[in-house]
């Protein structure tokens, strides 16, 4: 698979978190910021709305050669989503051969995703409210235009 928006400053697509026996789970439309370019908020809730679904965008820090993750509904930025974060490290793994374990940067926090399995992700987050969750289950990722 190929990824969409690739002419534009952002590449991005639906992937689905916490699917078992075949069956999709919680649908995230990860968005890649290409060049820490400042989110155009109104075309991120246009993402949001059009797939119904929370948007994760991932903006690259070349400061600190990490991604920032933010996340947002079709109301508006979000604190945090554990299903879009697990979304963000499948697609960049899978779009981007980004290997595991990554470690993003949530709320001046820090948020560690590994790969369990070919298709199982799990993530620690200690340095917030948060303590610590782990899961795992598969993700299916498909790109959109």
């Amino acid at each position: 698979m190929s990824n969409v928006f690739c002419n534009c400053s952002y590449v991005g697509g639906l992937t689905y978190a916490f699917c078992i026996d075949g069956q999709l789970g919680n649908p995230s439309f990860v968005l890649l910021s290409k060049n820490s370019r400042i989110v155009e908020r109104k075309m991120v809730l246009g993402i949001a709305n059009r797939y119904s679904c929370e948007v994760t965008l991932a903006e690259w820090q070349p400061a600190t050669s990490t991604f920032k993750l933010r996340y947002f509904t079709s109301s508006g930025e979000i604190d945090f989503c554990g299903h879009g974060t697990l979304a963000a490290a499948a697609w960049l793994s899978k779009f981007h051969s980004i290997g595991a374990p990554m470690e993003f940067s949530v709320l001046g926090g820090s948020v560690i995703v590994d790969r369990f399995g070919q298709n199982e992700w799990g993530y620690r987050q200690a340095t917030f409210s948060l303590i610590e969750l782990f899961c795992k289950y598969p993700i299916f990722n498909t790109p959109h235009t």
